[in-house]
């Protein structure tokens, strides 16, 4: 009877951690989908010129160095990022809680309590309980080491294809990275320090991401043509830009 307990126990929390992971890939989507960096900025106090400059709230900024469109970046401290980062900066705040509080402060149709509940779900393989661990951690050690290898293009576009002047258009590999990065950032941690059975549920749900992230790491790394965007947008829930 203890044991069927400490089963049914886990079982529970699993459950509750497969929804927690759902609903917090999915809150960044949303919120970045429906709130840009200037609508936060504005909102929050901040004056915002016509062409979109404002004087950086994260460093002594007595002139306009700060760039405010969808996403941001100042000329002066280099700060760049998405209207989750600036809020979270601005607030001194978790990316989850910069989300929660734009939800609120924009009254956004998007509940932090509501998400798909996603069942339960485990690699199904022959074999021993050994077996399957082991086939669990292979199979985790690849995916992070595709999301490493995406997370560390992510950081050098940041800096690579910032842009240098207020007038410069932005480059789709900065925009991609300022979309991803907190995104790609939770995977690693889940895939890191999650339960077995978190890993298992994001290797079931991301494979063919990180499938289609390994083809491009791969083509980028042997010179070929690295297209921009890759459609995790969609395999993420409408995309953590």
């Amino acid at each position: 009877m203890e044991k069927a307990k400490k089963v049914m126990k886990g079982k529970t929390n699993n459950s509750i951690g497969h929804r927690r992971q759902k609903q917090n890939t999915d809150l960044f989507q949303k919120v970045k989908a429906a709130v840009s960096t200037r609508q936060a900025a504005e909102h929050y106090g901040i004056k915002v010129s016509r062409s979109g400059m404002a004087c950086c709230p994260f460093h002594d900024d007595r002139t306009p160095s700060m760039k405010v469109d969808r996403n941001f970046i100042c000329f002066g401290c280099q700060e760049k990022g998405d209207v989750i980062r600036f809020t979270a900066r601005l607030f001194d705040l978790t990316p989850k809680e910069a989300a929660i509080k734009l939800i609120r402060d924009f009254g956004l149709d998007i509940s932090v309590q509501k998400s798909e509940i996603v069942q339960t779900a485990t690699l199904k393989r022959p074999g021993s309980d050994r077996a399957r661990m082991k086939l669990l951690e292979q199979y985790t050690d690849r995916m992070y080491l595709v999301y490493c290898d995406y997370l560390h293009l992510l950081n050098d576009w940041k800096f690579r294809y910032a842009p240098r002047s207020p007038d410069e258009d932005w480059h789709p590999l900065f925009i991609e990275a300022c979309h991803k990065t907190d995104y790609v950032e939770y995977l690693l941690d889940c895939l890191f320090d999650g339960t077995p059975a978190d890993r298992a549920m994001i290797i079931i749900e991301k494979k063919k991401e990180a499938e289609t992230l390994e083809k491009r790491i791969r083509e980028f790394k042997s010179g070929e043509s690295y297209g921009t965007g890759p459609d995790i947008g969609a395999a993420a829930g409408a995309g953590p830009d």
